[in-house]
């Protein structure tokens, strides 16, 4: 039977941590850097039509940049330094921020920006008259976006360190003892791993499978006497009549004689639809492929946890089968922090300003 080397682990874990830390150091950076830019500024942020979207990628990219870089680079002191200067206090904290707290925030912050699509999609078939004011566009960005970190301070914070005792040293610490019960961990996993992990993907999927409505603008017109059909809306053009040949003018002097045929058909014709927005399908595919992503980094790990709450784990799984396997979905869980924010990079359509003014045209 083959044994573990347990001290080469220690190196690997040393060296992940280390590319982790860089990668989501850079990652994140740059996509905070790209949002700002693309709202026009730190004064634009609140005022933007498009406000939901990037406050929350700005505040979702803050929390990886603060809060799950501070568990890593906890978890670093731990493999370099070891357990002599962490406390238990530290170490609990850090956990539950890593492992419950930013990955229920993500989740619903991406539930977020879903819900932010269809809005913001609705919003723009009204009239400009019947839309929000500027003030009500402040408080309704500024709601949404801190509607994840409510809920995470509010339900998830309690439940994790609500009567958990930390004063003890490392070795007594309830992450390593278990003193945490077995029906809260399921109750953790369950509200902080698979509800946000799910409802992003639910609505991912829902978004993706609907249809896109697509208007037209600026259309050269080859006949402008052809009907223009679209989801949206169906606007007619009419053939404009040939100019009479007699000299005088059987119209009002008032009013511009018409074009000719050959005049109107040359001329560009600039259809007015109802919407004067594009529907990216760009943006809908970067939706879902960050709910996916998600998914993919959080479920294998929460799967693990459930199954080691339950003591389901196959009793024939060999010791070095499952440290492999646990190290997988951990370090898979923990890329989280710089997956999901090079896939917005990459995407491009989330972080682009082309559609951040629309609503003011």
């Amino acid at each position: 039977m083959s044994s573990i080397d347990w001290e080469a682990l220690k190196k690997v874990d040393q060296a992940l941590i280390v590319i982790s830390i860089i990668l989501a150091i850079l990652i994140n950076f740059l996509l905070l850097y790209k949002v700002v830019r693309a709202a026009g500024g730190l004064s634009s942020l609140l005022k933007s039509p498009r406000g939901p979207r990037f406050q929350t990628l700005v505040s979702l990219t803050l929390g990886d940049i603060l809060v799950a870089l501070s568990s890593f680079v906890v978890l670093a002191r731990l493999l370099f330094e070891g357990e002599a200067n962490i406390s238990c206090r530290t170490m609990v904290l850090s956990h539950d921020y890593q492992v419950f707290i930013m990955p229920f925030v993500y989740g619903m912050g991406l539930a977020v920006l879903l819900t932010e699509w269809v809005i913001f999609r609705r919003r723009l078939r009204k009239a400009p008259a019947s839309r929000m004011g500027q003030g009500a566009m402040v408080i309704w960005s500024v709601g949404m976006t801190a509607l994840p970190w409510v809920w995470g301070i509010v339900f998830v914070l309690p439940l994790s360190i609500a009567d958990v005792d930390m004063s003890g040293d490392l070795n007594n610490c309830p992450l390593f003892s278990d003193l945490m019960t077995v029906t809260r961990k399921k109750v953790l996993i369950c509200v902080c791993l698979f509800f946000p992990s799910c409802v992003a993907l639910i609505i991912g999927c829902l978004i993706l499978l609907s249809g896109t409505k697509l208007c037209v603008c600026n259309a050269r017109i080859t006949n402008p006497g052809e009907v223009i059909a679209m989801q949206e809306q169906t606007a007619t053009m009419l053939t404009t009549p040939s100019a009479p040949t007699q000299t005088s003018a059987p119209y009002s002097t008032s009013c511009e004689p018409p074009l000719s045929h050959e005049e109107a058909g040359a001329d560009l014709l600039t259809l007015q639809p109802r919407l004067d927005m594009y529907y990216s399908e760009k943006e809908k595919r970067s939706l879902f492929i960050a709910s996916l992503a998600f998914c993919v980094c959080v479920i294998p790990f929460a799967v693990l946890g459930f199954a080691h709450t339950y003591d389901t784990v196959p009793e024939d799984l060999k010791l070095i089968e499952l440290v492999i396997f646990g190290e997988l979905t951990f370090w898979l869980f923990s890329a989280r922090t710089f997956v999901l924010p090079f896939t917005w990079i990459i995407s491009g359509s989330l972080i682009s300003s082309n559609l951040h003014s629309t609503e003011n045209r």
